[in-house]
């Protein structure tokens, strides 16, 4: 067993075996006995990950020719924009760490940022650069590769640092990356959510080999302290209605697999009108702090402070 890349304990509790919900490999999640940062073990080797990114990937999917999924993203990415409009007065320079398609550096674009984003797989480069055009920096680049031309007044993470081969090393090259008083905004999936106890492993927050790491609240709290970050916020802002959906098919897959009955139902749970049901349940976890997925919004501190 690997030494734990934050407290370096050599002890963890194995917790159970998942499957990869796009394949058919077995992994396994192991949690740290001293912080409680849960790792997968074995993993990938980092030239083998490419190869689980595939098209049906969601991150990866396009919206063209359903308005009604367009609409609904932007709304999900103008959420984030608009939470991060009352630290910024002004437009300075953004840069998207996992940028896929550009949808969101597109929003921010449109408010007058100067954009720039790293996405390791290329054809969603390809296609963020179409989106954003040639004033749009996107390099197709692991985040350990790529060229951080800053300093950035912001940095953004949405759903990548739990994809990471060393999140702790990243966040300190993040940190350099940013101008003193810049902001670092990042979503990771909540160990503590509703979700995670509704489903189980069928969580999606367990979406091995993808997911290489998972964090307690109070962990990454301590994390992004020793790095310079000072927290200002942290809250459930997005991903309710998603995250549920893609945990509740693939509860029912592994329940019914491939059989009539279990196709039916993963059709009848992805109608719109469960949604509508299910909102006061999203609104109220949210509330509670027990989303799916919990953002943070830290601030590099200025030598001195």
């Amino acid at each position: 067993m690997p030494v734990c890349i934050w407290c370096r304990s050599e002890h963890a509790t194995f917790l159970f075996a998942r499957r990869d919900r796009l394949g058919r490999e077995m992994f396994s999640y192991w949690r740290c006995e001293r912080c409680g940062l849960v790792h997968l073990e074995p993993r990938p080797a980092a030239e083998e990950l490419p190869r689980f990114y595939t098209q049906e990937y969601e991150c990866f999917q396009e919206e063209e020719g359903n308005w009604l999924l367009r609409w609904g993203q932007r709304r999900l990415w103008t959420a984030r924009v608009l939470a991060l409009r009352r630290y910024f007065p002004r437009p300075g320079h953004v840069l998207d760490v996992g940028c896929a398609n550009g949808a969101f550096l597109e929003i921010m674009q449109e408010q007058g940022w100067r954009v720039s984003g790293i996405e390791p797989y290329p054809p969603a480069a390809e296609r963020a650069r179409t989106r954003l055009g040639h004033a749009a920096a996107i390099q197709s680049s692991t985040l350990e590769e790529a060229d951080l031309a800053g300093p950035y007044d912001l940095i953004t993470l949405w759903d990548v640092l739990e994809h990471l081969p060393d999140p702790v090393a990243a966040l300190g090259r993040l940190a350099g990356a940013l101008r003193a008083g810049g902001f670092l905004a990042l979503g990771v999936p909540n160990l503590e959510s509703w979700d995670a106890r509704l489903f189980g492993p069928s969580w999606i927050g367990w979406d091995a080999p993808r997911h290489l790491y998972l964090f307690p609240d109070a962990t990454l709290r301590e994390m992004l302290a020793a790095m310079g970050f000072a927290l200002v916020a942290s809250r459930c802002l997005y991903g309710g209605y998603g995250a549920f959906i893609v945990s509740l098919d693939s509860a029912l897959q592994e329940r019914y697999g491939e059989r009539p009955a279990g196709r039916r139902l993963r059709r009848l749970a992805a109608l719109r009108p469960g949604r509508y049901l299910l909102w006061p349940y999203f609104r109220l976890a949210e509330a509670a702090g027990r989303g799916p997925i919990r953002t943070y919004f830290c601030r590099r501190e200025q030598a001195g402070d």
